[in-house]
């Protein structure tokens, strides 16, 4: 029944309109439920920074951190410049998802038939691929990650379509080195699987291969990468196993029908392990790099979607003797397909910030000095810095001085109930206000009323000045 209306026309349909319509599915239903438009912490970031480089050049002191830090303007943020010159922010975020989630799956498209893989494998390998809380998240919930691969696609499918010339695909991957060093990885184990399945560009390869580590060293070397990439890990833990899956609670993972699939699809293509060989090896790289960096799963989901959607078509073709047991089988891996994506939509829509956060830092803003400095934990640095456009003691980069100490003196403070402690350390880093909203009185910091937030009982250090929705902001006056 399937079979018969997969057909180049309906699937190139399919596959357009999904990747119009999941840039915008989670914004609008955030939209309804009145919370703000983007959803999570980094877009915040981004936003104010492209907002400053407008306004103060590619290189500059941010002094949303407590004592500043240096800046040097980044690729994506460079990108997002002249779509804030046109459009609000928001708008400048869902136009850039909208715009590279298209080119994305077209070109997605291009290279699965360039690699000979058939229509009907092509068509369940997008209906993993779109149904994914991976693919969501990329082109869903306003990040860089999206353009990085938009451009690795765009780099393969040049160097794919270009027998002789291999310079398109060498600018491309060049210019994806800058977004991310994953990107790097990323790019060889890339280029060592095309040389093995088409030896005649196996030169070309290596000369991308070889261009890509210069610019590499040239360019993350001097930023000392190693520690940088690192330094968050080193601070608050590697991820958790559960994170790579998006049904146990990863914002980023696989849908755990896609590993399923995908686990299954490696078996049926085993006997061709000889030429699959950089493929798995890159799957196994990014398991282990997605300890350390929380977006390898974004990379592992097109590989994965690859290897699951040749098993889905594999059950589809399989001569089953009881029908209704294939029937069965193929409805449940669809509603889980489906489920997963149902389930990471209502997630993200409803994850923070909310608008009671949103409220409370925009009366911040006008309610205190410039150079006041707010206290929070440190996921909220990035809205405070964003909304308040107040300086705080900590936020979720961990690039500035001293970031292990003062998450160190951070995590002291939250759980201290000693008031000579938390007069010390308010002290030591200048803190006026302290922020704090419903999610860290409900599991994120505390479980019940303790450390700090039992210690604004003490009317004679703390005084309560903004209390709404379970939002609260306390002047330290001690």
């Amino acid at each position: 029944m399937i079979k018969k209306h997969i057909k180049s026309k309906n699937v190139i349909i399919f596959i357009v309109l999904l990747a119009l319509i999941i840039p915008c599915i989670v914004p609008i239903v955030r939209y309804i439920s009145d919370r703000p438009i983007i959803a999570g912490e980094q877009a915040y970031y981004d936003i104010r920074i492209a907002k400053t480089i407008l306004d103060r050049g590619l290189y500059f002191e941010d002094d949303m951190i407590l004592n500043g830090r240096g800046y040097a303007a980044k690729p994506y943020h460079i990108v997002l410049i002249p779509f804030l010159y046109f459009l609000t922010p928001e708008f400048s975020l869902i136009t850039i998802s909208f715009i590279t989630s298209l080119l994305s799956v077209i070109l997605f498209y291009l290279i699965l038939k360039k690699l000979k893989i058939n229509l009907q494998q092509r068509f369940f390998i997008f209906v993993v691929l779109l149904l994914s809380p991976a693919f969501i998240f990329t082109f869903g919930t306003a990040n860089e990650f999206c353009i990085s691969i938009m451009l690795l696609l765009l780099g393969t499918y040049f160097f794919l379509k270009f027998d002789k010339s291999f310079v398109f695909s060498l600018v491309i991957f060049l210019i994806a080195v800058f977004f991310n060093i994953l990107n790097v990885i990323v790019i060889m184990f890339l280029l060592l699987f095309l040389s093995e399945i088409k030896p005649i560009k196996k030169r070309n390869a290596n000369l991308i291969m070889a261009f890509v580590l210069i610019l590499t060293l040239l360019y993350y070397t001097p930023q000392h990468f190693s520690s940088d990439i690192f330094s968050k890990v080193s601070m608050i833990g590697k991820s958790r196993f559960r994170d790579f899956i998006s049904d146990l609670g990863g914002m980023m993972g696989l849908s755990i029908f896609t590993l399923i699939l995908g686990v299954i699809g490696i078996i049926i293509t085993w006997k061709y392990k000889q030429k699959l060989k950089n493929s798995y090896l890159l799957m196994l790289v990014l398991f282990f790099i997605g300890s350390y960096l929380d977006y390898a799963p974004i990379y592992l989901n097109f590989i994965f979607s690859i290897f699951a959607g040749i098993a889905f078509t594999y059950i589809v073709n399989l001569k089953w003797e009881i029908k209704l047991l294939k029937n069965l089988t193929l409805l449940l891996l669809i509603y889980g397909l489906l489920f997963s994506a149902i389930s990471y939509i209502n997630r993200a829509s409803l994850s923070e910030p909310n608008k009671d956060v949103q409220n409370a830092l925009e009366w911040l803003k006008y309610n205190s000095k410039s150079n006041e400095v707010v206290f929070s934990y440190y996921s909220k640095g990035f809205w405070i810095e964003y909304w308040a456009n107040r300086p705080v003691v900590i936020d979720g980069i961990f690039n500035y001085n001293e970031a292990k100490q003062r998450l160190e003196d951070s995590n002291k403070l939250l759980y201290s109930r000693n008031i000579d402690i938390d007069q010390r350390l308010m002290d030591k880093y200048n803190v006026s206000y302290i922020f704090v909203d419903d999610i860290m009185k409900k599991g994120q910091v505390w479980d019940k009323k303790e450390g700090l937030w039992y210690a604004f009982r003490n009317n004679k250090t703390f005084k309560s000045i903004y209390d709404k929705n379970n939002v609260e902001i306390w002047e330290y006056i001690g």
